[in-house]
């Protein structure tokens, strides 16, 4: 804990989502003083309804995973992958967790979430870890002393500004996105232009039985589009479609008929939806495939999605937000101990966009060709690394030679245009 009284708090995070208040109960279980300014209200609306294992090591270290079976989340053993094709309903591609378990994970399953109740309740628990935390405040932005360090932040709560003072500030803004587009660092990504439409309904059915509490992707016959399936509570399913937005733009459609359009190209989303009720408005994300040039500089560093964000196929966002912010929190805890900053903060964003690059040639690999992910998810060579894909925590490329072997496989499939699959590689993505 900080002595200097030129200071508010060591750090001011930005942003009430996994990321921030991940990053606050570690950093007030260690003994800091954190001040987390969230700009809603919670709860409040969020897509991203279903976690991968890895994101268990982090609620477990900041004691919150014993709180997810008594707040009722659906445990998640699996995920699926279904066909277009085919005449009857029922995956293609099936994952259960113990098949392939992972270093450090001790469970055999996750949880699907109610975003809007989960990251209340996370924001509520790093409330009682310590950290100060206050909602409907509104970070204009951060502030540079002389010498272009961070030093804070002016806020608006209510028709009050005012500036607080801090050592550190972390962006963790999510979509917003607030410090790297004040200093210029964000740049829409050249091939990923996704388009979502999504609701909530009654009466869904599960491909099969015995994978009714497992997340669902269901593969569309329209380039890069697929839908998901999340259990949400008892009786009620999250279904969305994803597609390029130029695609939606093409139609020429209201979300709802879009929406329907696609759920009926497919045997088993025309299945999984042949007695559902919307019990919801639809929603809609667009526009959401970015990186900030920067992850880090002098007395600030940016995490989660506010940091980079690709694209939802496997849901490892919210894992991937509380791995960045324990990255941060170590970076964190060294330099107030009297490591280099500048080193520790390099370090960090090596770490982070080492990650990034894994988990951006990862999607753009499976876009490029979804049937190359079934193949090898299906060999045993490549399964473990393919499972360490999708929990989205590999940040060491090294780790994952499956990727040079399905880069190997993409480019003798281009070569060959005779080849079974040449016709099903997307055009519209470039492996560099």
């Amino acid at each position: 804990m900080t002595e200097d009284r030129s200071f508010d708090t060591d750090v001011i995070i930005i942003g009430g989502g996994p990321a921030g208040s991940t990053l606050g109960c570690y950093l007030a279980m260690n003994g800091y003083q954190a001040v987390i300014l969230e700009r809603d209200i919670h709860p409040r609306e969020h897509v991203g309804e279903s976690l991968v294992p890895s994101a268990n090591k982090m609620l477990e270290e900041i004691g919150f995973f014993d709180k997810m079976d008594y707040h009722g989340f659906i445990r998640k053993p699996g995920a699926s992958w279904t066909s277009y094709k085919g005449t009857t309903a029922g995956p293609e591609l099936l994952i259960r967790f113990k098949d392939s378990p992972q270093p450090g994970i001790n469970q055999d399953y996750t949880y699907h979430v109610d975003r809007s109740r989960f990251d209340s309740l996370l924001l509520k628990h790093a409330s009682e870890q310590g950290v100060k935390v206050v909602q409907g405040a509104n970070v204009l932005r951060v502030n540079f002393d002389e010498n272009e360090r961070a030093a804070g932040v002016t806020v608006r709560v209510v028709d009050t500004e005012f500036d607080l003072r801090s050592r550190y500030v972390i962006d963790a803004s999510g979509r917003r996105g607030l410090l790297g587009k004040q200093l210029g660092l964000m740049e829409k990504d050249p091939q990923f232009n996704q388009f979502a439409v999504y609701s909530w309904f009654k009466n869904v059915k599960p491909p099969t039985e015995d994978t009714h509490d497992f997340i669902h992707i269901h593969f569309l016959p329209v380039e890069r589009g697929w839908a998901w399936q999340i259990p949400i509570y008892q009786g009620v399913t999250s279904v969305g479609v994803v597609v390029e937005k130029a695609q939606f733009n093409k139609a020429g459609k209201d979300y709802e008929a879009f929406f329907n359009e696609l759920i009926g190209m497919g045997q088993n989303t025309r299945f999984i939806m042949s007695e559902a009720e919307r019990v919801r408005p639809f929603f809609v994300e667009g526009d959401y495939s970015y990186k900030m040039k920067e992850f880090s500089g002098k007395g600030w560093m940016l995490i989660g999605d506010a940091a980079r964000f690709v694209d939802p196929i496997f849901s490892s966002g919210v894992s991937v937000a509380m791995n960045s912010a324990k990255f941060a929190f170590g970076a964190l805890d060294r330099t107030m101990k009297g490591a280099d900053e500048a080193k520790e903060f390099g370090e960090y964003q090596t770490t982070i966009k080492n990650g990034v690059s894994i988990w951006y040639e990862w999607i753009t690999l499976y876009y490029k060709l979804q049937h190359l992910f079934t193949l090898f998810s299906r060999n045993k060579e490549y399964k473990f690394e393919m499972q360490k894909l999708l929990q989205g925590e590999v940040y060491d490329r090294a780790a994952v030679k499956v990727l040079d072997r399905m880069r190997e496989a993409v480019k003798k499939i281009e070569e060959t245009e005779d080849h079974l699959l040449h016709g099903m590689l997307s055009e519209s993505i470039t492996i560099s």
